[in-house]
């Protein structure tokens, strides 16, 4: 069959399409995008970034036997691919079709003979593959192509029916193909069937989505026409990441096949399942064609018979067939290089980026051939002192440069402790938490002892105010457990980036240094304990800042909280129960004890009631009074007196004085006490310590041992940054009249 077959109207294959002319494999032209696509697969596929970069590219996907492999040969005219029952392709196939000048040799055969013996002659000798991960082969035996592809499969996945996201590379080169890139993924299934594992089919849709999900990768939707197309797995999971179907083509295989043929042509049309690029009905080659002997070429004119005689399909003729689907294809391929070339040229160089960092993480490379093994530990212990003592001072190092810009880091997180955290909470503690003013009054009463006192008692003073002096010293232990924990924190993130590779050294300096700072725990918190202490040891009423009696006693005159004269109360009022109401002046005759009730209130209402008891029972007519008995705990229930409510105001009012003055003193010395107590302390014995636990000869061997993966991720990071730059170069020197 004639090559021009899939030239445009009016132009020869040559002129449409240039070739790729004899130095097949040598450097694209750059102003070709197609082929500078071709080279990046390759050069990305050997970095492992093949398919997360994001590369322009024609995804076929398609549920098991819709004639996915068919439409595939059909493109190249050769059989190639690997055919059976089950999940036949586990890999990912980059099909890279480059397209030669007729008569072009593959790179090992010399030039052909004069006369060939058969036109078919001519063809095997000017068709042949390469394979990426065999680069010096060049095979010419088709079916040794198909051997390969399950060779190199079963290699990487097994004899079983395991799939893997790491693609097979295959070009080929042909003056019958057209210049394109296709990538075959796994047929969708949606049970698992034979020995295949239960979640196969979710692991195949997760490989299908890595590579349709790029908004860079064109989608080709395989489905038979002979089949219910709102039913397509490849329609189905298509929409799912192009729901509007600006990148996706459908294929609608088996046309001779299908039953009703105004369904297929409905399909084809678009009016069942609307794509924004259409749809290319084909006639695909059965392996009963194969056995018969039926060409690829002979294929071709069947499939164009077919379609130019049936009455329905004649009308959409430019619609059908492969020759259609491969420029097609190119079309769509070529227009969406053009697009996406820019975005590609910044993953690429985002890739570039992430693979340097990566690289640099594991410090100098050639440190350990310039340094003995003494030297070089010296250090790696001077660097990690060196950035914990950089990081207390605002200037981190380690991890910590991995966190954002607007984070506090090292020293900074000690002083938000400090001040942010610590002496908010404790100026913010009020004076009297935990504590009532029927506490007050009892401390009060229980300082006078038997006798009413005319002043504040300074007793009751000391009393409560070392009661809520004694509550600072909870926070203050809590400040100084958190700087603690900073300081561990802030000794795991400050490695020297060797550390990474010497796992054993970087163990046992995180375990010395965790060693000296747990060892300046104890002393810090004695210390502040003391501080605490100390203020319980004595309070200092001659304090400038305290306010004192006269002061305070002055307060309360401007703004009195009692008034001179009370009304007359019922005895209820005061406190009792279940009797009348009695003149002031008749109880302070009566009884002397409810004359304490009214201005003291220090008896409770069920002692003033009349007792029941055989003991306290009244006498009728003029009988005796008998006295209840004393309750076990007597509080100072019922209305102050007007003293009362006078003393206890300045005796909170001194309370809430002093306790300021304390916790002042407490947040600022607190803190002083952890710097220097726990960091300096720490700061200051670091270099010793480490020098004194790790610098010992008989270890140097042992610390300086790198992991056992180290170099293999050493040598993998090193060679994906040598592909990325390659890629970033070819990138970088393609001319602007390619995007164009």
């Amino acid at each position: 069959m004639d090559a021009s077959w899939i030239a445009p109207e009016g132009q020869s294959l040559e002129a449409a399409f240039p070739s790729t002319g004899a130095e097949a494999t040598a450097l694209p032209a750059l102003d070709d995008p197609l082929a500078v696509v071709n080279l990046l697969h390759e050069v990305l596929a050997s970095a492992g970034v093949h398919a997360d970069i994001g590369l322009p590219q024609v995804a076929v996907v398609g549920a098991q036997s819709v004639g996915k492999s068919s439409v595939l040969q059909g493109l190249v005219g050769k059989d190639f691919l690997p055919s059976g029952s089950g999940i036949v392709t586990r890999r990912p196939l980059v099909l890279q079709l480059r397209r030669t000048r007729p008569g072009t040799r593959p790179p090992t055969l010399k030039e052909p003979a004069s006369n060939p013996a058969s036109p078919s002659e001519a063809d095997a000798d000017t068709d042949w593959a390469e394979f990426s991960h065999k680069p010096k082969v060049v095979w010419t035996n088709f079916e040794e192509v198909r051997n390969e592809i399950v060779v190199e499969t079963n290699r990487l996945c097994g004899d079983g029916s395991v799939v893997s996201p790491d693609p097979i590379i295959l070009s080929i080169f042909s003056p019958r193909a057209i210049d394109l890139t296709l990538v075959d993924l796994p047929g969708l299934t949606r049970v698992p069937t034979g020995d295949q594992s239960e979640d196969i089919p979710q692991r195949i849709r997760e490989l299908v989505l890595r590579y349709v999900s790029s908004p860079s990768c064109l989608i080709l939707a395989v489905s038979a026409a002979n089949a219910d197309l709102t039913t397509s797995d490849a329609l189905a999971l298509a929409r799912e990441v192009d729901p509007k179907g600006e990148r996706t083509l459908g294929v609608l295989t088996k046309l001779d096949l299908a039953k009703d043929n105004t369904n297929a042509l409905d399909a084809l049309l678009g009016r069942i399942y609307p794509l924004q690029l259409g749809y290319v009905g084909v006639v695909c080659r059965s392996e009963a064609d194969s056995k018969a002997g039926l060409s690829f070429q002979d294929k071709l004119k069947v499939e164009a018979d077919f379609v130019e005689k049936n009455p329905l399909f004649r009308h959409v003729a430019e619609q059908c067939g492969i020759p259609h689907l491969a420029v097609r294809l190119h079309e769509l391929l070529l227009e969406h290089i053009r697009v996406v070339l820019p975005d590609l040229s910044a993953s690429v160089r985002q890739e570039v980026e992430k693979h340097r960092q990566d690289l640099a993480s594991y410090g100098d490379l050639e440190l350990e051939q310039r340094l003995e093994q003494g030297p070089l530990l010296l250090h790696l212990i001077s660097g990690y002192v060196r950035n914990f003592e950089s990081a207390l001072e605002g200037r981190p190092a380690g991890h910590n440069l991995d966190a954002g810009t607007d984070v506090l880091l090292g020293g900074a997180r000690i002083h938000h402790i400090f001040h942010r955290i610590f002496a908010r909470e404790v100026l913010n503690f009020d004076a009297f938490n935990g504590l009532s003013d029927l506490e007050i009054r009892a401390a009060m009463r229980n300082a006078a002892g038997t006798k009413p006192q005319l002043f504040v008692s300074e007793v009751a003073f000391e009393a409560l105010v070392k009661r809520q002096i004694k509550k600072l010293e909870d926070p203050s232990l809590q400040c100084v457990g958190l700087v603690h924990e900073e300081l561990k924190r802030l000794a795991s993130q400050n490695d020297v980036p060797e550390m990474s590779r010497y796992p054993a050294f970087r163990e046992r300096i995180l375990e010395v240094a965790q060693g000296v700072i747990k060892r300046c725990l104890q002393p810090t918190n004695r210390f502040v304990l003391n501080l605490v202490k100390m203020e319980l040891a004595h309070i200092n009423v001659n304090h400038p800042d305290f306010i004192g009696g006269p002061k305070a006693m002055s307060q309360l005159q401007v703004e009195p909280h009692v008034t001179e004269a009370q009304p007359l109360r019922t005895v209820e009022e005061q406190g009792f129960t279940g009797a009348a109401a009695v003149p002031e002046a008749a109880l302070r005759q009566s009884s002397p004890a409810v004359t304490e009730t009214r201005y003291a209130g220090n008896m409770s209402a069920s002692m003033m009631q009349p007792h029941t008891s055989s003991r306290g029972r009244r006498a009728g007519g003029g009988g005796s009074i008998q006295l209840p008995d004393v309750p076990r705990v007597v509080k100072p229930l019922g209305e102050p007196s007007d003293k009362e409510r006078m003393d206890t105001e300045l005796l909170k009012s001194l309370i809430s004085s002093y306790y300021a003055v304390v916790k002042r003193k407490i947040i600022d010395l607190v803190p002083k006490a952890i710097m220097n107590f726990m960091v300096s302390d720490v700061r200051g014995k670091l270099h010793q310590e480490c020098i004194s636990e790790l610098y010992r000869p008989e270890s140097f061997a042992t610390l300086l041992k790198e992991a056992d993966d180290t170099q293999q991720r050493l040598r993998q990071c090193k060679a994906r940054l040598t592909e990325l730059e390659k890629a970033q170069e070819i990138l970088a020197m393609i001319r602007e009249t390619s995007l164009t």
